[in-house]
């Protein structure tokens, strides 16, 4: 009798002991892709590379990590403007002769720079096998960073626009000269035809003052919205500035060179919105690829050949 009521007790105090509950291990981070920014133009000789520059430089002073990648396959310059000397470029990456790591030079606060070089076709022509390898390197480098700046080159040839529409915003530049925005307009209608969503952010180059620059903003504001109902937002004018010819000619960026001049003024401020600005790809489908996925991915698609 007693064992029985004993081993009642003891059932009854195996029934109040509290139930553990499984907690299900933490998700699995989700791989960090650097925010990516095309800066481009319809035409050459706005500034663009200029620009580019000195705003890198501007956001790396401001803690940022920046990535800034030389796209002017012809005319490559961010280098020259940054006083840096490549001994290799991204053709090495793809022939296998260099590692991504081994042909980025250090510039000014830290800025890293990827030397130009003709490079994307011959990556989207490599053996499977070797261009998922290449685009893992590539990613891998890619999620240390807070942006990465393209620097592509002028017009709308195939290797422009797989940047311009691999990239989650695009810096289009223009001046107030009317051969300057009518190729900068055929450079959103381009844009627009295969990313009708991407953000597109107008900088007025070389105004002579903020009203020209407004003014200009708004006639092209006006025909993105009657013509293509693309929404273009004018991020920032940069005013005409006499200093900034003498710091290309030093091979400074006219922002050190002389910071407290109206172009360097200019870039501040853009700096600013640019860092205010929410990004947001309007092509969500590939938000988690990186910049070389989608750009290997427009070239292979072809798209280029059914342009206008």
């Amino acid at each position: 009798m007693f064992d029985q009521a004993q081993r009642l007790r003891e059932l009854v105090d195996q029934n109040r002991q509290p139930t553990l509950s499984v907690v299900p291990p933490p998700p699995l981070p989700i791989a960090k892709h650097a925010r990516t920014v095309a800066v481009t133009s319809g035409k050459g000789g706005v500034g663009k590379t200029n620009i580019v520059t000195n705003l890198a430089i501007a956001l790396a002073r401001r803690g940022k990590k920046i990535l800034l990648v030389d796209a002017d396959l012809s005319l490559a310059n961010v280098d020259v403007l940054l006083g840096l000397q490549p001994k290799f470029n991204l053709s090495h990456v793809v022939s296998g002769e260099k590692r991504l790591r081994e042909i980025v030079l250090e510039g000014p606060h830290s800025i890293r720079l990827v030397p130009a070089a003709s490079g994307v076709q011959e990556m989207a022509d490599l053996r499977e096998d070797n261009l998922q390898t290449l685009i893992a390197d590539f990613s891998d480098f890619d999620q240390e960073f807070d942006l990465i700046l393209i620097d592509t080159a002028a017009g709308i040839s195939e290797s422009v626009l797989s940047f311009a529409v691999a990239s989650q915003e695009v810096l289009l530049i223009t001046t107030p000269e009317p051969t300057s925005y009518v190729d900068a307009y055929q450079m959103l209608k381009n844009l627009h035809r295969y990313t009708p969503h991407q953000p597109v952010h107008l900088i007025v180059n070389m105004a002579t003052s903020e009203k020209e620059g407004r003014q200009t903003a708004d006639f092209m504001r006006e025909m993105a919205d009657k013509f293509l109902q693309h929404s273009l937002n004018h991020i920032g004018t940069i005013l005409r500035d006499p200093d900034v010819p003498a710091s290309i000619r030093l091979q400074k960026p006219f922002l050190e060179e002389s910071p407290h001049g109206p172009a360097a003024r200019g870039i501040q401020q853009l700096a600013t919105r640019l860092m205010n600005q929410t990004s947001n790809n309007g092509t969500s489908n590939d938000s988690e690829k990186s910049l070389w996925s989608r750009v290997i991915d427009f070239v292979k698609n072809g798209a280029v050949a059914h342009a206008e």
